[in-house]
């Protein structure tokens, strides 16, 4: 009989990165030997994440209503009671979160507790709100590390922030890489003018940026480096994917730039795969990220980056792909121009074998679950 792990941080899945990550695991997991069951009290993805889960085996827990964190914590530990699950693989960006997960399973008499870290700061726009929790995080860091079987880090940044860099330096610590399905990722040719002409861009220098509008992302900061760097090249155009809070700040802001069409809005897209062969450029201006997933499936495509030197080193597998340090627009602008001219390499042999196929970061994982 396969054993049955429970897992917290699937929700969204689909439009969130660690969610779809969680989610992809558990595709990948042999489930003759290990299933993930989901705590989804933010309630069920989209009918076809459902089913698939559930063909590999995987049972989802669900609140019928919003609840506070007491009746929350109180939800989990009866869940963990009545289905007597005796693993808990919690991921999460911070150690609040974890903990109060922790203090759940441990109520309910979990022996196997691993908290898996994937980000590096707290991502709020309000800043008295981030300094907040900030200061919970720290709080609750010393219980985070007292209770987890095991330190798990999308990197090694990422590990820092959640347990400290003492305990990334243990045989405790093990850095797990966010990875990807390589085959659907690799660039595609025939997609990319099927694509291109599909949105009516086909003589257009693509941008893109893929990712929750968010602080975190700092789509704001791409576009006023975008209207600059159109005045010395209009056929250039930004294509912004994804969904979140700052959606209506952006857009205005994007308005205010005059630059009507050259911007465009997609929100949550399903065919990231083809956008990615489609597009000539990845920007990424994030202010810190765990290890982006984004950025792992551009480089599966071939597709150049251009990041931001928050994002740690830990993401980078292709040469073309700069970073850069600051918030000058200027150099920005220079690393992007210069970034363009790079050749697209398939290079499907060495993307296979890499510490980024999620074949191989499943494999990794299981074994680890396995205890």
């Amino acid at each position: 009989m396969a054993k049955r792990v429970l897992v917290t941080g699937a929700a969204n899945i689909g439009t969130a990165g660690v969610a779809t990550i969680v989610y992809k695991w558990g595709q990948e997991f042999d489930s003759n030997i290990l299933v993930y069951d989901y705590l989804m009290q933010k309630g069920l993805p989209d009918e076809q994440y459902q089913k698939m889960i559930q063909k590999k085996g995987g049972v989802m827990h669900t609140l019928d209503k919003k609840r506070n964190m007491i009746s929350t914590v109180k939800w989990v530990t009866d869940t963990i009671k009545k289905n007597h699950y005796d693993t808990i693989h919690i991921n999460s960006d911070s150690a609040y979160i974890a903990a109060a997960y922790i203090y759940a399973a441990k109520k309910a008499g979990v022996s196997n507790i691993y908290v898996h870290s994937h980000c590096t700061q707290i991502d709020d726009t309000n800043l008295v709100r981030r300094a907040i929790k900030t200061l919970l995080h720290i709080i609750c860091k010393p219980y985070v590390c007292a209770n987890t079987k095991m330190f798990l880090a999308c990197s090694k940044l990422a590990g820092v922030w959640m347990f400290g860099k003492r305990n990334t330096h243990t045989s405790k610590y093990r850095t797990i890489y966010n990875g990807v399905e390589v085959e659907k990722y690799l660039l595609n040719s025939s997609s990319r003018l099927t694509t291109r002409k599909a949105m009516g861009l086909q003589n257009k220098q693509i941008i893109i940026n893929i990712g929750r509008l968010s602080y975190q992302k700092n789509q704001s900061f791409l576009i006023k480096v975008f209207a600059k760097y159109h005045e010395l090249h209009q056929d250039a155009v930004l294509v912004i994917v994804g969904d979140g809070e700052l959606k209506q700040r952006l857009q205005e802001q994007a308005k205010q730039t005059g630059l009507g069409t050259s911007i465009a809005f997609l929100g949550n897209r399903s065919d990231v795969p083809e956008l990615l062969s489609a597009a000539d450029i990845l920007v990424m201006p994030s202010r810190f990220e765990g290890l982006p997933v984004t950025m792992v499936e551009a480089q599966m495509a071939s597709l150049p980056c251009v990041v931001s030197s928050n994002i740690t080193e830990e993401a980078k597998f292709t040469a073309a792909t700069p970073y850069v340090h600051g918030w000058n627009d200027d150099d920005w602008i220079k690393a992007i121009d210069a970034a363009t001219k790079n050749k697209r390499v398939v290079a499907a042999k060495e993307k296979q074998s890499s510490i980024f196929n999620i074949k191989n970061s499943a494999k990794e994982l299981q074994a680890i679950l396995l205890g």
